[in-house]
């Protein structure tokens, strides 16, 4: 059996979400091997959509003669995918979502004329498809492939789709909210806006959960160390060696369940936080205060009961969020007689890496940190978050390097957009400390920074 010679990269312009074309190449007879780990989007790419047509690969270019810009969201996700399709050679070999958000999956979407995204997707025919185990069809009744209780499994799974239909009633509120304002000739709020993003982007994504499932001969439900997940990808995959390090299940780690606050020795917190801006005196205090018929002695108490709704509808919707993202499938690909390592987390936040990096029993957290210290590409946990990337993770790289010209400096490539995942300095993604870290230690590539189609890196595995 053959192993692969080199890999290319592409990471492709989706705005805020992520989708990564792996093509690992191998001598004949073998052929390459493309592998497709998410596709989806919440907020598109707005300066690149309206140069989009020059930036498109000459191929994409004769397909559509007639394109024009700028081009809608979802033209511009559906030219995301004919260039799969393209690069691919109309075969995909393995499609991993990492979980349901729909920063995720949204470009797994179908529609009834078939010309969607997702029905592009489809036509390429996977072998695999990868999903976390929380997505199991049978975790909502018998639970027969989550290694865990019963009555645990069920009652978790059950929880995420009840805040699905919870995070949907959320966005339509603060819709509701944000048009009512801007009605009245007033611009939305931050609360408003982080409401309508997180809202969104947890709701259920039916079509693509749907099409996910059915569209590969081969479904995968894998969680930390799942031995059916791995097999499958080494029969798709010669040469190649995917360890599945997340997410783990209940009975691997309960804390999944939760989410920390804050830990200082693994998040990128800065050094004193913004809270001193809520106090009065560092934002107006009735900067909300509308007019209205409601008695001068009331208007105080009635703005700030609204206010407290929004923010407890934002702390509840910011549980969800956390809890899907502990769902994330973790993947760390060991390739060619290089042994070179690429690791692709997801949006796997702190909880969920908990298990592989300290939890799992000595001997294999051991094995996994060993794994992990001479990663070649990481993939950037959350779009640059303040908490998927623990500082204990990062600490073991050991190809970080401040030398541009290291020979084997670690690779980082992020996907991520400014201002729509949090906008003060305690909440912005892509997180300004982590960001700069990458651009010191490693060779960073950040959709975040270009208006290019793609962009690609290449790996030498020999």
């Amino acid at each position: 059996m053959s192993n692969p010679t080199s890999l290319t990269l592409r990471t492709y312009q989706v705005g805020f979400g992520d989708c990564f074309l792996l093509t690992f190449h191998y001598p004949s007879p073998t052929g390459d091997r493309h592998i497709l780990i998410d596709f989806g989007s919440t907020r598109a790419p707005n300066k690149l959509l309206a140069k989009l047509p020059a930036a498109l690969p000459k191929q994409l270019k004769k397909q559509f003669p007639g394109l024009k810009a700028p081009v809608s969201a979802s033209k511009h996700m559906e030219l995301v995918a004919e260039d799969i399709a393209v690069q691919s050679g109309g075969k995909l070999h393995v499609v991993v979502a990492t979980h349901r958000h729909k920063d995720h999956i949204s470009g797994f979407a179908t529609n009834t004329e078939g010309t969607a995204s997702g029905n592009i997707i489809r036509r390429l025919k996977p072998d695999l498809v990868v999903l976390p185990w929380t997505e199991h069809p049978k975790a909502k009744t018998d639970a027969e492939e989550a290694p865990s209780t019963i009555e645990n499994t069920r009652a978790f799974v059950s929880s995420l789709a009840a805040m699905n239909s919870f995070a949907d009633a959320i966005e339509k509120e603060a819709t509701r909210l944000i048009k009512l304002r801007a009605e009245a000739g007033r611009k939305s709020t931050p609360t408003l806006n982080s409401l309508q993003f997180m809202g969104e982007n947890s709701i259920a994504n039916k079509s693509a959960i749907k099409n996910l499932m059915t569209m590969g001969r081969k479904v995968a439900y894998v969680n930390f160390g799942s031995r059916e997940g791995k097999s499958a990808l080494h029969a798709l995959l010669p040469g190649i060696t995917t360890h599945i390090l997340g997410p783990p299940t209940l009975v691997q780690s309960e804390a999944i369940r939760t989410q920390r606050s804050r830990d200082n020795d693994e998040f990128w917190t800065l050094a004193a936080t913004a809270a001193s801006r809520f106090v009065a005196g560092g934002e107006l205090l009735f900067r909300d205060a509308e007019v209205s018929e409601i008695p001068p002695h009331a208007v105080w108490l009635t703005t700030r009961m609204d206010r407290m709704r929004l923010q407890s509808m934002s702390a509840l919707v910011r549980v969800l969020d956390d809890a899907m993202n502990n769902t994330s499938v973790i993947l760390l690909f060991e390739a060619g007689k290089a042994r070179k390592k690429f690791l692709f987390p997801g949006d796997a936040q702190i909880e969920n890496w908990l298990y592989a990096l300290s939890a799992a029993p000595v001997k294999e957290r051991n094995q996994i940190r060993k794994l992990l210290m001479d990663v070649d590409l990481y993939k950037v946990g959350h779009h640059g978050s303040l908490n998927a990337t623990p500082k204990t993770l990062w600490g073991l790289f050991e190809h970080r390097s401040s030398d541009v010209h290291a020979g084997r400096r670690l690779s980082t490539v992020v996907s991520t957009k400014s201002g729509v995942h949090g906008r003060t300095e305690a909440t912005r993604v892509p997180r300004t400390k982590l960001i700069n870290a990458l651009r010191h230690d490693s060779n960073l590539q950040n959709t975040n920074a270009s208006q290019q189609f793609f962009l690609e890196s290449k790996f030498d595995l020999q």
